[in-house]
């Protein structure tokens, strides 16, 4: 979800430059949107190597959380190191900033949906003890 809020992100910015008279037809090069599957896929498999289990304190649970953060952060500022998705600090605060803005939007949609998850499961199993 993270590669497709930043590919959402250098597409309004494209956007932006475009409407601005600073990009031309060839303003963003043919690897770019390929450098974002990328980023996605190390992104999906660095979250999936990282254990994440209910069983752990919350302490430990949040520890694994700024842990997934910043090895996430270095996928990304890596990836668009190498990517080219800014060439300045100006572009790379502007690609962090964008980041930090998704990470945390993503961590709330999930968290928002497993509450409704919960709540439905919930709602089956007093249907289920109303019934015995």
């Amino acid at each position: 979800m993270i590669s497709v809020g930043m590919l959402f992100v250098m597409g309004i910015n494209g956007l932006a430059a475009y409407l601005q008279g600073r990009a031309t037809d060839g303003w963003f090069p043919w690897y770019t949107p390929f450098s974002i599957i990328l980023t996605g896929f190390l992104s999906a498999l660095a979250t999936d190597i990282l254990p994440y289990d209910k069983d752990v304190s919350k302490a430990v649970a949040r520890i694994r959380i700024v842990i997934h953060f910043f090895l996430i952060l270095l996928i990304v500022s890596g990836m668009g190191y190498f990517a080219h998705w800014y060439h300045d600090w100006k572009g790379y605060a502007y690609v962090l900033v964008s980041y930090v803005v998704i990470y945390i939007a993503v961590w709330i949609f999930m968290m928002c949906l497993q509450k409704h998850e919960e709540n439905l499961i919930n709602q089956v199993l007093e249907q289920m003890s109303d019934e015995e």
